[in-house]
């Protein structure tokens, strides 16, 4: 039994006349009448019972044809359902990305997508930099940001979102002792001759913005996280460092659902 045999049946029923039927159904009247004695056969009841009028549905017909209702029904709102996936305009994301680029890039950019396509999740996490090129490999996550340069791009899809820039900020208040301020990852990433020997290694970037705004010492951040107390005049870059590019990694095009890829050109376009 499939489907279209119960969209037969219930065109049928609810007719009530086999002739009838046929006719809206464009199939011969032999033929349908040879399709539901197959159905009764197959069910092992009978489903209709003829009358003066033409046909009436049986204790089992009555029982058959609100299930038969029921399940057109919901095949019609899976499909519909499924057609929305399949259009990308619903679906799940999983975003990662390292502190550097979590704190300033995901949250208006994220926000920006969803007014777009409210249909679709997106669920963010904070990944370790070093984690993120094999956590889309695995399906951990979806799709990544990332500073890293040693990519492997046969095995991963990988395009260039931003570029952006290491620098050394400061206040215009004195800095006492020279103190510097940086993560662990901007301590690993940037070679010696970036770091002074008064380098104090903290937790986050925010952590390096805050103790820099309050006059501590200058800190090391990418240009993006702190461009806003630039323009403010709040901070001052003193040097420019090094340059970056945030890329973007996923699976291969094959391997990508059609929610994520309405991201992927979100993000090609900006």
């Amino acid at each position: 039994m499939n489907i279209k045999n119960l969209e037969t049946f219930l065109v049928v029923a609810k007719t009530g006349n086999i002739s009838e039927a046929a006719k809206t159904l464009f199939i011969s009247q032999p033929s349908l009448s040879m399709k539901m004695k197959r159905l009764e056969e197959q069910l092992g009841v009978p489903l209709l019972s003829t009358h003066s009028k033409g046909i009436k549905l049986t204790d089992a017909g009555e029982v058959f044809f609100n299930y038969a209702e029921k399940i057109t029904f919901m095949q019609d709102q899976l499909m519909r359902e499924l057609s929305q996936f399949r259009e990308g305009k619903k679906g799940h994301i999983i975003i990662g990305a390292p502190y550097e680029i979590y704190s300033y890039i995901l949250p208006e950019l994220i926000a920006e997508f969803i007014k777009k396509h409210p249909g679709i999740e997106i669920e963010n996490r904070l990944v370790e930099e070093t984690d993120t090129e094999s956590f889309v490999k695995n399906g951990e996550i979806d799709l990544a940001f990332t500073i890293n340069e040693e990519i492997d791009h046969y095995a991963s899809r990988v395009f260039l979102y931003q570029k952006d820039e290491w620098v050394e900020v400061s206040t215009n208040s004195r800095v006492p002792v020279n103190q510097m301020y940086c993560t662990n990852r901007t301590h690993l990433v940037l070679n010696k001759q970036s770091i002074n020997n008064k380098t104090i290694i903290v937790e986050n970037i925010d952590i390096v913005k805050r103790n820099v705004l309050a006059g501590l010492g200058s800190g090391i951040v990418l240009r993006g996280v702190v461009e806003k107390e630039i323009n403010e005049s709040s901070l001052t870059v003193t040097r420019s460092i090094r340059e970056v590019n945030i890329s973007v990694i996923t699976r291969p095009a094959e391997k990508l659902q059609y929610s994520l890829r309405r991201f992927i050109e979100f993000l090609v376009k900006k």
